[in-house]
């Protein structure tokens, strides 16, 4: 089983996305993105190789819809097996879900965003997800994302946990992704996740600002790499 969902907000020009899967280390396998391009995300018998393709896509010009068009050709019938979500950087979004995934599966849109997933509780958490996002008019995107794939989740009465989830977020005239977060291996990875954002929300801008000048940043004193102290209750999980 796993739930997606892509965003974009008009008020910061921000976007990214967020998923959580039953499979280990979906961040790894499943998302994937470029600046001032989009993301693109795969769920079930993901081949990275295809996020090349769609990136490729956008890269030359195309919208969200053509990245995944791209994608179905170049995997043809074995797309029957797999899930593709696009955003593109205008917020333009469009998916793919194969036969073959396990039902309810699908894509729900909302403004700025699409929510996706297979194995689903019923159609509802697509729907839930998507009116949530839709809601978060002022929160910060990473929040918002949380936000909705959380509500998502309380829906879910899954036979098989979730164990992985991930959060990759891109700032408009930051050429490498703002936050890109990843729980590979976990009992509550939504939780943990959502923990790392709350640690790594008041670096992130520092962080950026120091791979960006490193001189300048060390100038100003910001450190942003580090944590004074561990967070143990993350590490221990």
């Amino acid at each position: 089983m796993g739930l997606c969902l892509l965003g974009h907000s008009s008020r910061t020009g921000m976007f990214g996305g967020i998923m959580a899967a039953t499979t280990m280390g979906i961040g790894a396998s499943g998302a994937f993105g470029a600046a001032e391009l989009g993301v693109v995300f795969l769920q079930t018998r993901c081949d990275p190789r295809l996020a090349e393709v769609g990136l490729a896509a956008l890269a030359a010009g195309g919208d969200a819809a053509v990245a995944v068009q791209a994608m179905r050709v170049v995997s043809g019938a074995k797309s029957r097996w797999r899930q593709f979500t696009v955003l593109d950087a205008r917020g333009g979004v469009a998916g793919f879900c194969g036969e073959q995934c396990p039902p309810p599966r699908g894509e729900a849109l909302g403004p700025g965003c699409i929510a996706s997933g297979h194995a689903a509780a019923s159609d509802r958490v697509l729907l839930e997800m998507v009116e949530v996002f839709a809601g978060e008019t002022v929160a910060a995107l990473p929040d918002s994302l949380i936000a909705a794939l959380e509500a998502g989740c309380a829906l879910e009465r899954p036979v098989l946990p979730m164990q992985s989830a991930c959060l990759k977020v891109f700032r408009p005239g930051l050429p490498f992704p703002w936050v890109d977060l990843r729980v590979d291996w976990s009992p509550a990875p939504l939780d943990e996740l959502a923990t790392l954002w709350s640690l790594w929300a008041p670096m992130a801008d520092a962080a950026a600002a120091g791979a960006i000048d490193p001189a300048r940043a060390a100038a100003a004193g910001q450190a942003g790499e580090r944590l004074e102290t561990p967070p143990r209750s993350v590490m221990a999980r």
